[in-house]
Parts: structure tokens; sequence; C-alpha cells
């Protein structure tokens, strides 16, 4: 008898649905994709930041040079 109470108590999972599982493992491999190519498009912004302030400074020191300001 008790073993006719646990059948009916606990069901039993011949193919368990995993549709879910896969779409949320899915979208998070999704935003990890989104994510790495966002921190590499701005890790190329700001390495090319560096080299503008050194093109403006020059710039800047290669225009005072040929008015004579210095």
């Amino acid at each position: 008898m008790r073993a006719e109470k646990e059948k009916e108590m606990i069901p039993e999972l011949h193919a368990p649905n995993t549709r879910e599982v896969e779409r949320m493992t899915e979208s998070i491999k999704r935003r990890a994709l989104l994510i790495g190519r966002d921190q590499r498009t701005y890790s190329g912004i700001y390495g090319t930041r560096i080299y503008l302030v050194i093109g403006f400074l020059c710039a800047l020191l290669l225009m005072l040079v040929g008015a004579g300001g210095l």
C-alpha cells in the first residue's frame, strides 16, 4: 500500500521538457557574445583615443612652431 501512495505522490518523468532550458542557454550565450563584442569595440575606441590626443598635441606644436610662437 505504501508503494502505491509513493507512486501517486511522485510522478515519473520519462522525457523531461528541456525546451525552456535550451532556450535560456541560447539566450545566455547570445548575451555573452554581445557583451564580448561591446567590450572589444570600447577597448578599440579607448585605444585610438590616446593616439587622437597625441596627434592633436603634435598638430598644435607644429602650428605654434610654424607661426613663430616658440
